[in-house]
Parts: structure tokens; sequence; C-alpha cells
């Protein structure tokens, strides 16, 4: 039987043990202030319908799903213990005491919910699971088990990859109303959720406790610092903000200044090089103007743009979209037909100039460039003319998208719907619906290997090369970024 001094002594000492945890732990938590071109309110944020990877990114951190990338480009579960396959049905094991910050807790009703909601918008951009399931009646639950019927088995190895998408981020069912809407990003299930929302896109976002992210060493509150991304170098080397995000676009200007300055020292972390910036060409050009004159006029605004220097840091020319051993590269003989029809010797005769689209911001500058060029028409647009329906669009416009390693049906999905690979949303998904019907991998990586040689030399996109995407850190942090693709795993960043 212990005595009162030895039960005292033993108080004592769980009291002190009690009292170092929670000091150390106080000692732990720190702020940190994120430069991110996100620049409205959070409630506009959603899944269902993502345009920028500002808005995926910020999704990323507020809404978990059943599976994501590991940093070595693996599947594993986030919000379920273990995933398999029987036949044509794929099964989901859903974690418990998953909860939002108010203690509402995940069931596989909030998945269910969240992968029908999909169907019923019918506004997401990465992949459309309508290719692959009957209806939203296909996705069922069995307790804490949820279940989804593929039309067919061979469809799980596009199934999976395409759940890690930010679309298919689960929504608490608390969070979503009657109109089928967002109204609550305070309580999610993501490693973070807003504490403070702003229209001017200054938002706080908190550490949600129950998540299976959450640490004590992450941070503890990121307020997110919105500006123009032509000055969050500038920003960063006045101490104004911690880090820059891996979704700033790495202007090469300006990315010189920051890695040939040596007065203040700092972390970063890069991606391999996905970052494609490429020229748009509208599918309509393509009947009014010769491949001749197309190439020509392609090649001229290349030239420009390379002099302006406005690629990303790292950058290196190239011809195709997808990188050397990506799945759906060139072969030899197609790529040098890409480069023989890209290399106009002789300047054809224009009967009227091609229009260049350009953002308001650059038109003075591209117009100058452009003066003694009256093949090529500068043409100046208030919003990005990449982004607008491709009948608004002018003949040829500035882009930069990801492209791929993978068989990424997510990738191929956005940019159709985004209409930047020739094909618009209905013929996209009648296109990729023809695909995942092959069952042999080797055959589907030759009509891919088909369609980007068809693109290239149509054409409806002309590459100019790519470049990583670069994160950047205060000296006293380290970031843990993915390199295989641009995720912005705040919940990652720790305290040196």
């Amino acid at each position: 039987m212990l005595t009162r001094n030895a039960v005292l002594s033993a108080l004592s000492i769980i009291l002190l043990a009690i009292f170092i945890i929670k000091f150390r732990t106080k000692d732990k938590m720190y702020t940190i202030k994120i430069a991110y071109y996100y620049n409205e309110s959070a409630v506009g944020l959603d899944p269902a319908n993502i345009q920028t990877i500002n808005q995926a990114n910020l999704i990323e951190n507020l809404y978990s799903r059943l599976l994501d990338y590991n940093n070595q480009g693996q599947l594993e579960c986030v919000l379920c213990n273990k995933f398999w396959t029987e036949d044509n049905f794929i099964f989901f094991d859903i974690k418990k005491g998953i909860k939002t910050k108010n203690g509402y807790e995940l069931t596989s009703i909030d998945v269910i919910k969240s992968l029908s909601r999909l169907f019923v918008l019918n506004s997401n951009t990465h992949g459309n699971l309508t290719n692959f399931i009957h209806s939203h009646d296909d996705i069922g639950a069995d307790k804490n088990i949820v279940k989804i019927k593929l039309i067919k088995p061979h469809y799980s190895q596009f199934v999976l990859p395409l759940l890690a998408s930010m679309d298919y981020s689960i929504v608490p069912s608390i969070s979503i109303n009657s109109k089928n809407e967002i109204f609550d990003h305070e309580n999610t299930f993501g490693p973070y959720y807003v504490s403070k929302d702003s229209n001017e896109g200054k938002l706080e976002l908190s550490p949600n406790l129950h998540h299976p992210f959450y640490s004590a060493e992450m941070p503890s509150l990121i307020h997110i610092a919105p500006s123009d991304p032509r000055e969050f170098v500038d920003s960063f080397l006045k101490g104004e903000v911690d880090v820059i995000d891996i979704t700033n676009y790495p202007r090469t200007v300006n990315y010189e200044k920051l890695f040939n300055q040596k007065e203040k020292k700092f972390t970063s972390t890069s991606t391999t090089p996905i970052n494609t910036f490429f020229l748009g060409i509208k599918s309509e050009t393509v009947k009014n103007f010769t491949k001749e004159q197309i190439f020509y006029a392609l090649s001229i605004v290349k030239n420009k743009y390379l002099a302006f220097r406005t690629y990303g840091f790292g950058f290196k020319e190239n011809v195709e979209f997808i990188p050397e051993m990506g799945n759906g590269h060139l072969n030899q003989t197609q790529k040098s037909q890409i480069v023989s029809l890209r290399n106009i010797k002789e300047k054809p005769k224009f009967n009227k100039p091609i229009v260049l689209g350009v953002l308001e911001s650059s038109y003075d500058k591209v117009k100058d460039s452009f003066k003694e060029v009256p093949e090529i028409l500068v043409k100046s647009y208030k919003e990005d003319p990449g982004f607008l329906p491709e009948d608004q669009r002018p003949d040829i416009t500035i882009q930069t998208t990801d492209s791929s390693f993978n068989e990424d049906v997510s990738m191929l999905s956005y940019n159709f719907s985004m209409e930047n690979m020739g094909k618009n949303k209905r013929d996209g998904d009648i296109w990729i619906k023809n695909y995942i019907d092959i069952e042999s991998k080797e055959e589907r990586i030759k009509i891919l290997q088909n369609l980007f040689f068809e693109m290239l030399s149509t054409p409806s996109i002309y590459p100019v090369g790519a470049s990583p995407y670069w994160a950047i850190a205060s000296d006293d942090l380290e970031l843990n970024f993915p390199k295989l693709f641009p995720g912005s795993h705040w919940w990652k960043i720790r305290k040196k």
C-alpha cells in the first residue's frame, strides 16, 4: 500500500511532466506568413469547381481525400485505414476519430455525399467518375466500409489515382447546405480550417487537432499574404513573409534576384520540371491559316517571350509536352517531324495578321516588341485570354500548365475541360471514355503518344519549355514538400 508521501511524490512527478509537456508544446508553437496569389474570400472555394492551382492548393490544406500521394509518388490512405479491390469493386475502410473543429466526426455518409455531389454538380475539372461507374447509386457503404462499384474491373487503375485529385476532397455533410453549396470552411476534414476569412484573401488558417496529419510541430497559425506575385521576392527579402508558396510562378528575372543575393539566407525546394510554358492555338485558327503561317508566327512569339525571360527559374526549352521517360512522350521519328514543322526557314506570305492575346498589364511591352512584325497583331485583354471560352480567345495565347510522367487521366481531363488541347469538354470526355475502355496499357500508351503528336503537329499546343516549381522559406524553416508534383503541404513545415 502506498504511503501518503509516496502518493504526493507521484503526483508531483506527474504534474511536473504535464508542465514540461505543455511548456515544450507551447515553445514549439509558431506562426508563419505565406505569400500566396489568392485575393478573395474563402467562400468561393469548392473542390467541385477548381479552376486554378491557387484554389486547388488552398483546398488541399482544408479538405483531405480518401487517398493522396506521398513524397515518393505512391498512393496511400489519408481518411481510410486501408483500401482494396475485389472484381469490379473498390473498398475503403474509413478511419474513425477524424473530426472537424467543432467535433463532427467523419463517417461513410460524408464520403458518399461528397462523391455523389460531383455527379449532381457536374462541374469538376480533374476527371469524371461518370466514366467509370453507372450512377452515384454505385457508391455505397456497409457501416464504415465504403464501396464503389465500377463498370469494369480494370477501371480501378484509373479511379484510385483520380480519387487523390483535389476534386474528390471529402467535405463534412454539416458544411453543405440544401443547395449543395459549401457554406462553412471552418468545419473541415483537412489538416487546417479557415479561422479568419477576408474578401481580399487575407485568410488565417488554424490546425485541425483531430486530423491524422496534425502535429504539435506544424505551424500553429498560417497567415495568407496576398499580393502581386512579382512582389513576392521583395516581400520575402524584406522579411514581410516567411514562405513563398510553391504555387507561385517562379519568374526567372525575380528568382535570379533571390538566388544571386547573399544577405538573406533561405531554404528552398523544387519539383521536377513539370511546369510547362506553352502557346495555345485556337482551333478556328488552324482553319484560317496554313501550317507554315501558324508555325512561323509561333516561332516569332516563342523567341520574343524567351527574350522577355518571363519563363520559370530553371527553365529548359523543349518541343514536347510530356517529359522524356513520361508515358506518352514522342518516339524519335515523331519528335523529328515536330522539329521539322517548327523549323520554318522562309517567311510565308500573310493576307491578314494572326492575333496574339495578352493581359493589359503587359500589353505595352509586348506591343512594342512586335511593332516590326506586321504578321502578328497584339491585342489587350482585361482577363487572361487563355481562360476564356475557346470561341472568344485570340489566335494565340500564352499559357502554363502541368505535364505529367504518369498515365494521368486527371491531367488530360483538366486540359480538355479548359479547352487547351484542341478538344472541347464534350469531345474530351468522349476521348477519355474510349481510352479507358482499352485494357492493355501498352496499347493505351501508344494512343496517348498519338494524341500528343496530333496536338503538336496540328498544332493545338506549342510547348516552349518547362521549369520546376519552387518553394522558398526562411532559413529557420524546413518545407518537406513533395518533388513530383506542386503540392502545398503546409502541415509538413517544421521549425528547425
